[in-house]
């Protein structure tokens, strides 16, 4: 009876141990394969910028989306109106925004940005951690000025007029805060 009872505790000794083995070696291969899925994203990564910069300098000296959307990540983090550290801006990209042009009418499309063929105005969608909201811009030389900052559809009225927004960017506007009701620009 005891010789039975060592062992079956012989049995369960070698059964935790097998069982202690098997669940280290599956910790350390989800440790390894999450590293090397890692490396590949950051590969991806480093390549796609490498793309970008090469598409940059072949084009140097010309202004186009890129520097437009650089410009305008820049401004809407600098601008104390966007975002605050609790929710951050998430920047946007290329992939972003439609080019528009100038004759075009608006056409609002949630989610998607849209700056005009000569990159000198934007309106552009953009999130702030998990809220989301609007803004449009304008470039003078290779600076962007945030002309409004809302989380309605289109921008105040004061903000946008006199300051020759074409209509593929925005044609209309709220006269102030308590109105729902837009009018033309």
């Amino acid at each position: 009876m005891i010789k039975n009872s060592q062992k079956q505790s012989r049995i369960i000794f070698f059964v935790v141990i097998l069982i202690a083995l098997l669940t280290t070696l599956g910790v350390l291969g989800y440790v390894y394969w999450n590293g090397l899925q890692e490396k590949d994203d950051l590969s991806q990564l480093d390549s796609q910028n490498e793309t970008d910069t090469s598409t940059n300098t072949e084009n140097a000296g010309a202004y186009g989306l890129f520097d437009a959307v650089q410009g305008i990540n820049l401004t809407l983090s600098e601008s104390k109106q966007v975002c605050d550290l609790d929710n951050p801006l998430i920047a946007l990209n290329e992939s972003d925004f439609s080019i528009v042009a100038n004759t075009d009418a608006f056409n609002y499309q949630r989610g998607e940005s849209s700056i005009n063929e000569q990159f000198n105005y934007a309106y552009a969608q953009y999130m702030c951690g998990p809220e989301g909201a609007i803004a449009v811009l304008k470039r003078t030389d290779d600076t962007w000025k945030l002309l409004n900052n809302d989380e309605r559809k289109y921008p105040y009225c004061e903000a946008v007029r006199g300051e020759d927004v074409p209509p593929s960017i925005v044609d209309r506007c709220y006269e102030n805060k308590r109105v729902t009701e837009t009018v033309a620009i």
